[in-house]
């Protein structure tokens, strides 16, 4: 059964407009906060082209906000070698080293664009450094860092929608662990994205609060190492996981009737997978009932918590899939 007082039985293609807006509702009110619209100037600059060999070009940009350049946030948009216009995966994990060569050019083989962004320029991701330098000196507000990340992947989708040689009827965003609790809060707050990716991405994730298995990663564990990334109030329910009112089966469901791809380690138990499969379940019934129950998909993967060449190629699978 779904978290809150909703049954497959309530749900329809009538009201769930009205039953996703109130989950979403409950996501941000009780984990991630929400960040408010940015009224203030801003502008892209175009910073340099080049070519990759048989493959296709890179072209690096800027999204430069606020009249006194208050805030920078530069992405790489990478594109296939083809006059007609391509679906594209956005990648907000350029902190990391995640999306390796390898990764791009199979990407750009399945005519498919990829923009690599670093979330991080956003909100850095270290303790204390976000009340000096991050999108809360821009907007201020009740947030942590994954709201701040999502409201990245919306910036990069409104980029999107500005190219011609770009298919906005499939746009889609992929994140690992940190980066995978981005893309998820992404997918429920932005309908334009019609895919969502999130890899091991475990606690405030993927994951449960109500069902935690042996080496699940807790409240305890996420907040005291990481309390920047949410909501201050989130700390009440340290050591009370099971009486959150809900669960992450609200965030999975957000994204439908949309595509949804989680792919979790078998042995990454700090993500907690068994977790994960159940909330997968619970969310399922969603899709179910929309009568899209293809649009959502679970895969579990020999090894632990990495973002595979087998983990992307399957997603990129899952998200060409009929586009």
């Amino acid at each position: 059964m779904l978290s809150l007082s909703y049954t497959p039985e309530n749900i329809s293609h009538s009201r769930w407009p009205y039953i996703r807006a109130d989950f979403v509702s409950q996501l941000i009110t009780t984990i991630y906060g929400d960040v408010s619209e940015f009224n203030g100037s801003f502008k892209i600059e175009k910073l340099h082209q080049n070519r990759i060999q048989e493959l296709g070009s890179y072209t690096n940009y800027r999204f430069v906000f606020g009249e006194h350049r208050d805030l920078v946030l530069s992405f790489r948009l990478y594109r296939p070698d083809t006059e007609k216009s391509v679906p594209v995966v956005i990648h907000g994990d350029g902190c990391w080293v995640y999306m390796t060569i390898e990764m791009i050019q199979h990407c750009l083989k399945q005519n498919c664009a990829l923009i690599v962004f670093d979330r991080t320029e956003l909100y850095p991701d270290v303790v204390g450094q976000g009340d000096i330098f991050s999108l809360q000196n821009l907007i201020p507000g009740d947030y942590g860092a994954i709201a701040a990340w999502a409201w990245g992947y919306s910036k990069i989708v409104d980029f999107v929608l500005q190219q011609d040689d770009l298919d906005t009827a499939h746009i889609s965003v992929s994140g690992h662990s940190r980066g995978g609790k981005a893309t998820l809060l992404a997918g429920a707050l932005d309908e334009r994205i019609s895919c969502v990716h999130a890899n091991n991405s475990g606690c405030c994730g993927a994951g449960s609060f109500h069902h935690y298995h042996e080496g699940a990663e807790q409240l305890a564990n996420i907040l005291a190492a990481f309390p920047y990334w949410f909501k201050e109030s989130l700390q009440d329910y340290i050591g009370r996981d099971a009486e959150m009112p809900i669960d992450l089966d609200l965030l999975k469901a957000a994204v439908a009737p949309r595509r949804l791809f989680t792919t979790e380690g078998r042995e990454d138990l700090w993500a907690n997978p068994e977790g994960t499969r159940i909330t997968h379940e619970q969310a399922r019934t969603v899709y179910e009932q929309l009568g899209v129950k293809d649009h959502i998909q679970y895969v579990l993967r020999d090894g632990g918590h990495a973002y595979t060449m087998q983990d992307f190629k399957n997603f990129l699978k899952f998200f060409l899939l009929k586009t």
